[in-house]
């Protein structure tokens, strides 16, 4: 979970066509537009998350009457998910953040041996002093996204743990990433 990265829904693809002899339509989601850049200053990282496509389908009869279906389709980006846990949410700077990874297929079952990298992010906030109408000027706060370790695992028959020690004071993120 990142604070600082904001997700929502989103329009991926429509069409409108005659359905076939057999009464269907096929449609293509174009699974490209699911995945995301994760900016930070020194890299953008790939993502592709979890979705549950809503598809719904409007059909009009002779007479103009319509009838609408909605269902929702889960779309997995990966055969395998990515399982982390903290120990807190603060600490103190002398001691180190503890996390547990593990990966687990669609179905919950653990996945052992999948390859991971871990991202530890620094979230460094800058206010930035902007010229506004006439003689005003106003602050604008953004967040600088910086990569302060990577680290790449393996998953194993039970959660794997990973520490980290966070040298300044601040927000951080962790992102984890599998090769699959």
């Amino acid at each position: 979970y990142d604070e600082y990265n904001s997700d929502s829904s989103d329009y991926v693809t429509g069409n409108e066509a005659t359905l076939d002899s057999k009464g269907q339509f096929s449609l293509d989601i174009p699974l490209k537009a699911l995945k995301t850049k994760y900016s930070t200053d020194d890299e953008d990282i790939e993502t592709a998350k979890l979705y549950n496509l809503s598809v719904e389908a409007s059909v009009y009869d002779v007479d103009g009457k319509s009838v609408t279906k909605t269902t929702s389709i889960p779309y997995f980006p990966s055969n395998h998910l990515v399982g982390v846990k903290c120990d807190d949410r603060y600490k103190s700077l002398d001691k180190p953040f503890e996390f547990e990874i593990l990966t687990v297929n669609k179905n919950g079952k653990l996945e052992p041996g999948k390859d991971v990298k871990v991202y530890v992010i620094y979230n460094d906030w800058v206010s930035v002093l902007s010229k506004g109408i006439g003689k005003f000027f106003f602050r604008e706060n953004q967040v600088k996204k910086k990569i302060v370790e990577t680290k790449k695992l393996t998953t194993a028959n039970s959660a794997i743990k990973f520490n980290y020690k966070a040298s300044d004071p601040g927000s951080y993120s962790i992102l984890v990433i599998n090769k699959d």
